[in-house]
């Protein structure tokens, strides 16, 4: 009977869910939740509440996106997105890091 062995490469990834990754992953996830409803209720608040055709729509965007720009807590928050980002991909490098120094050492 042949017995068969399988090899774990050293750059596949090993399970784990370290703190730092977890609270990461919750900033986004509750950063996203709160963007969609700050950028919903800044478009009510230009665009009123009812629904437009897609071509008012249109005609309206450059205004829209002007004002959204424009508005302070709009900036902040995409302020927030690029610092949340760039801690991903920092992980994410030291991730791939780690991951080839392994790899090095097999």
């Amino acid at each position: 009977m042949l017995t068969v062995r399988q090899h774990r490469h050293a750059l596949i990834p090993r399970a784990r869910a370290p703190e730092h990754e977890q609270a990461l992953m919750e900033a986004s996830t509750t950063f996203r939740a709160s963007f969609q409803r700050l950028l919903q209720r800044r478009i009510g608040e230009v665009l009123g509440e009812a629904p437009l055709p897609a071509l008012e729509l249109r005609r309206r965007w450059p205004d829209l996106r002007r004002q959204l720009d424009a508005c302070p807590r709009i900036q902040a928050a995409h302020q927030r997105r690029a610092a949340l980002q760039d801690q991903l991909w920092a992980t994410v490098k030291a991730a791939t890091a780690s991951a080839g120094e392994r790899a090095a050492c097999s």
